[in-house]
């Protein structure tokens, strides 16, 4: 009885579980499911693609939010889901990833029924036993229905000088408050020229006076 009191007056006061000493890592299948597990169980749009591309996983946010089903959606590639416009934007995005390990940005997605979906976006790099992988989340903004430009339609901007679709793109974000900066993965300078020209087309003297003035073509919404 004395001993069993000695030992228990001995042991420490903390009934904190201990730290163990050493960690096993996870098998590469099974980070690879743990991965495909979180971007499926993620509240918002969620894409995991290899260091090419190609789509590994995904959320049914993601994919439904450009009209796949989710089997679909894991079929393509990054470049299937950007606009037309941005293939080479894309690719920039990947080499960036690649570099620098995060990215983010303001940019158009494609949607399956050829409309453009205006998301931010941010991305980050992760290496897994040698393997990299890249994680993006999605924030869709609006949706740019080209259909209901006056240029599908085959008219023009009531005698204005027609804008292209990256030109009204910009426009949109222009309107909804976003800075030359924050405007997808264009180089600032690049945003510039294009704002430039969309001035001169729609003879505004402002970014304020631009947007007015293509709401008022029915440029955009």
């Amino acid at each position: 009885m004395l001993g069993f009191l000695y030992q228990v007056s001995a042991a420490p006061e903390s009934t904190s579980p201990q730290r163990p000493e050493t960690r096993r890592p996870l098998p590469v299948a099974a980070q690879q499911a743990l991965l495909a597990w979180a971007a499926a169980s993620a509240a918002w749009p969620l894409t995991v693609t290899d260091a090419d591309g190609n789509i590994l996983a995904a959320n049914d946010a993601a994919a439904s939010l450009l009209g796949y089903s989710r089997s679909e959606f894991e079929t393509l590639h990054i470049l299937d889901i950007c606009s037309l416009e941005r293939a080479s934007a894309a690719a920039e995005v990947l080499e960036q990833l690649a570099r620098s390990g995060t990215v983010g940005g303001v940019g158009p997605a494609r949607h399956r029924d050829g409309a453009n979906v205006l998301v931010r976006y941010v991305g980050s790099k992760l290496e897994l036993e040698g393997r990299v992988f890249y994680v993006f989340s999605s924030f869709p903004i609006r949706v740019i229905d080209t259909s209901r430009t006056p240029q599908a339609r085959g008219g023009s901007a009531r005698g204005q000088a027609e804008i292209t679709e990256r030109e009204r793109e910009i426009l949109l974000l222009v309107g909804e408050g976003y800075e030359n900066d924050a405007i997808a993965r264009l180089a600032v300078n690049t945003v510039k020229t294009y704002m430039q020209r969309v001035l001169a087309k729609l003879g505004a003297h402002s970014r304020a006076h631009a947007v007015a003035l293509a709401i008022r073509h029915g440029l955009i919404d």
